[in-house]
């Protein structure tokens, strides 16, 4: 774990720098057949899905994904752009309605699967339980959203995807894949959790694993659990195959 202070995270230097990297390929011959679909892509917010003092009296987990959901998603369907910047899982915990996005619910489902598994686990290691107890998490199977206002959830690439994340370069919409997008920001991602501090964290999947494993674990500051865990968009896994694929690293 690194020792030395990190900077502040700051969303609007992050956007700027996005706007700097999307403006550069505009005139780059290899992305001439997608010149069109080259346009300043908004950064979407993340981060505390209540408020910071609601994550601190909590368990402090924090649950990584990849990449942002597409952004028209947000312009054409919801109406409370102006309220949550965009941040889908902070609406949601807010509403309770997570039916406007395409699998919204499913996802919004795991996350909460994840947040009771993190809290059951985390009952077992202070000693308030006796061991992890799976059956914890299975007989509560309540969706109460608004629970989720205690973690922190971030994307690595704050922009809309195209759900390929290992696509090419010359193939990726926005000239950068996953893995590109989280090296060119890599300051920025490691500020912003560092920032957050969180006890626990989840990586939703294995792009999510080697990205931040590779890339961003040696500057992150604190003792933190690492878990893995399946990407919440997933479709064709059971409650209990979800549970159980939770793992400590």
């Amino acid at each position: 774990m690194s020792k030395k202070q990190s900077e502040k995270f700051d969303f609007d230097v992050l956007q700027k720098k996005e706007i700097e990297r999307i403006n550069a390929l505009k005139d780059n011959p290899k992305y001439k057949k997608d010149k069109e679909s080259l346009r300043i892509k908004q950064v979407l917010y993340d981060g505390y899905v209540g408020t910071k003092e609601e994550f601190e009296n909590g368990s402090k987990i924090m649950i990584i994904a990849a990449e942002a959901h597409d952004l028209k998603y947000y312009d054409e369907n919801s109406s409370n752009n102006d309220v949550y910047d965009g941040f889908y899982v902070k609406e949601v915990a807010y509403t309770g309605d997570p039916k406007y996005y395409p699998n919204g619910k499913r996802f919004m489902d795991h996350l909460l699967l994840i947040y009771k598994y993190i809290i059951a686990y985390d009952m077992a290691k202070n000693n308030t339980a006796t061991k992890l107890d799976i059956n914890f998490v299975l007989n509560d199977l309540s969706k109460n959203y608004n629970d989720l206002k205690e973690i922190a959830f971030i994307n690595l690439k704050k922009i809309g995807g195209s759900g390929r994340l290992n696509y090419p370069e010359t193939k990726a919409e926005d000239g950068v894949t996953f893995y590109q997008w989280v090296k060119y920001h890599r300051k920025d991602l490691i500020n912003q959790i560092n920032d957050i501090n969180p006890k626990y964290i989840v990586l939703c999947s294995v792009p999510v694993q080697n990205a931040y494993n590779k890339q961003l674990s040696s500057e992150i500051e604190g003792q933190i659990d690492i878990f893995n865990s399946y990407h919440p968009s997933i479709w064709n896994k059971k409650t209990e195959d979800y549970i159980k694929n939770i793992k400590l690293q």
